[in-house]
């Protein structure tokens, strides 16, 4: 078995929230939408001032 990459597991965590969302009819949630967004600038270590887009931890 191989290992799974960092892009692998967050990419699998994205469609995991869009596919039950979907299935639970949340998809347009503004909530649901923000969270994810949370999740994946948290996830990458960027910047929560998504209008900088830098990572937290050096030059991007």
């Amino acid at each position: 078995m191989r290992p799974i990459s960092r892009t692998e597991m967050l990419s699998d965590a994205i469609d995991g929230v869009i596919h039950n969302a979907v299935r639970r009819d949340t998809i347009k949630a503004p909530a649901l939408q923000s969270e994810l967004v949370r999740l994946i600038v948290a996830y990458l270590g960027m910047d929560p001032d998504r209008r900088t887009g830098r990572r937290l931890n050096g030059p991007r």
